[in-house]
């Protein structure tokens, strides 16, 4: 049953990423200046669609094998990917009134020191890093756009 879920989950990637290379399309694939904006997702739709075939093919050259482990996990996975789930919502509940840098934080944070099991020293560091270190990465030196704080206090420092 496992090779089934594969194959169906690779090709339902190949369709996937058909469509989004179909809708890309619809968009300006490159300009006077360079790439447009269809460039990028046509491109990494490509990939992931290469890389779905290859899983495809993989997985269906693959034999049969009695002792596989069960699809779906334990009590525990499904806790994990329920608890990684729920912070993604909260992630994009918060982002509007909290702002990037601090969202990321306490999203990075909260996740490794719950999940990952890392110390919290460990944990600030990638928080930061993977939070504001992106924040002034992407904002400031590439010049995207990403949400700042609507309130007024974290917005004055810069959050």
């Amino acid at each position: 049953m496992t090779k089934r879920v594969h194959q169906g989950t690779a090709i339902g990637g190949m369709v996937f990423a058909a469509a989004v290379m179909v809708m890309s399309l619809e968009l300006q694939f490159y300009t006077k200046l360079g790439p447009g904006p269809g460039f990028f997702p046509f491109i990494l739709a490509g990939i992931f669609g290469f890389l779905s075939l290859m899983w495809l093919i993989q997985v269906s050259m693959k034999k049969d094998s009695e002792g596989e482990k069960k699809f779906l996990p334990n009590k525990a996975g499904l806790l994990r990917v329920g608890i990684v789930a729920l912070s993604l919502v909260l992630v994009r509940l918060l982002m509007n009134a909290l702002g990037y840098p601090l969202t990321m934080f306490l999203f990075l944070f909260g996740l490794t020191v719950g999940l990952g099991k890392r110390k919290p020293l460990e944990a600030g560091i990638v928080a930061a890093v993977g939070s504001v270190g992106v924040y002034y990465l992407f904002g400031k030196v590439v010049g995207l756009l990403l949400p700042a704080s609507s309130i007024p206090f974290l917005a004055a420092i810069g959050l």
